[in-house]
């Protein structure tokens, strides 16, 4: 029997590995010329995109946020994102962790120049959804996760 930190920590290794895994399967997919291939990848990094979501809505309503100050509804969802800073043109791969009608929160690998008030060009591939935007936001916050990895919530302008 899981002990609460217990279960915790293991639906959080779990949410991690299956964005591993969506993120593997789209650097394999972007890296194959073969069109037929490239179309079975897409379509398998599809639906493993949206069974993270799955497993993240169903965490998320066993374990609900602290009530956040938010215009509108965040919805989990995955996407790979190019950034670009306005002013240096300086770029970076991010991921998208969840979306709503006016910002997303990313997942970066180093925080750069990655600070709060950048203002950046996105590129995003909704990996979920298999659709693609292109929008501009300013970084609102960010927050070391780990060693190496930051997250920052990104305000659309």
């Amino acid at each position: 029997m899981f002990i609460k930190e217990e279960y915790n920590q293991s639906l959080r290794a779990a949410i991690q590995k299956q964005i591993e895994a969506v993120f593997s399967l789209h650097r394999l997919m972007m890296n194959v010329s073969e069109e037929r291939l490239f179309e079975r990848l897409k379509d398998l990094c599809h639906g493993q995109a949206k069974l993270y979501c799955t497993y993240k809505d169903m965490i998320d309503s066993i374990h609900p946020s602290e009530q956040e100050k938010r215009i509108a509804t965040r919805e989990n969802s995955l996407g790979a994102v190019k950034v670009q800073e306005t002013l240096s043109g300086d770029t970076a791969e991010a991921k998208c962790l969840d979306v709503s009608l006016f910002g997303m929160r990313l997942l970066v690998d180093t925080a750069g120049d990655i600070n709060a008030g950048s203002k950046f060009n996105m590129w995003i591939d909704m990996l979920d959804k298999d659709q693609s935007m292109r929008k501009t936001g300013i970084v609102k916050w960010t927050q070391k996760m780990d060693d190496t990895r930051y997250q920052c919530g990104v305000q659309f302008v």
